[in-house]
């Protein structure tokens, strides 16, 4: 059983998610230095401890202060948390977070503040445990979870943030094990194959 991914590369479940690698960025905040940010020509460049980082702000109609630009923020030792870019205040484009342990969290992208496209959810040790395709902030599509207890994986369709259709887990060679309906989040029934 195969699905495609958003790169046209081809998910074969056998290897779960391993097809569908993209790349990261491997930029490294080291001793709390500012990294090489460039902020547009009506904000500037803003450092503080919380957030703990860097980014560009710039003052809004009202006078508050709104992201406007890259933004990078660090873990209490330096090393990466989160990385992006802010438009007039929301969050657009590519987001990359990392786990205080080192490596990278989540990463996808931003319109007007929410989550939108494909993304990619890891775990503590940065182990692939989930990705799909978000829409208005929410899961919408296909996703893909890992069962890290089986080495299996969870595969169905969401709605809206909702689980909505068939679920399908497969045991670690791809092979269809259960099923589970849901209608709106809510489980209809569970059937082993």
């Amino acid at each position: 059983m195969t699905l495609a991914c958003r790169t046209g590369a081809v998910l074969v479940l056998a290897g779960l998610l391993a097809a569908c690698a993209r790349p990261t960025p491997v930029e490294a905040v080291a001793d709390s230095r500012p990294p090489a940010l460039s902020c547009p020509d009506d904000a500037s460049l803003r450092h503080g401890p919380f957030p703990h980082g860097w980014w560009c702000a710039r003052r809004d109609d009202a006078g508050r202060l709104q992201g406007h630009g890259p933004f990078w923020m660090v873990h209490p030792d330096g090393s990466p948390a989160a990385h992006g870019t802010y438009d007039l205040g929301a969050r657009a484009g590519p987001w990359w977070s990392w786990t205080p342990e080192g490596p990278l969290a989540s990463e996808g992208a931003y319109t007007a503040d929410l989550a939108t496209g494909w993304w990619v959810e890891r775990d503590a040790a940065g182990r692939r445990v989930a990705e799909g395709p978000m829409h208005d902030g929410r899961r919408h599509g296909t996703w893909v979870e890992v069962v890290l207890e089986t080495g299996g994986a969870l595969i169905g369709p969401w709605s809206d943030g909702r689980r909505d259709g068939l679920f399908v887990e497969l045991d670690a060679d791809g092979v269809p094990r259960r099923e589970r309906q849901y209608r709106q989040d809510r489980l209809l029934h569970v059937r082993a194959r």
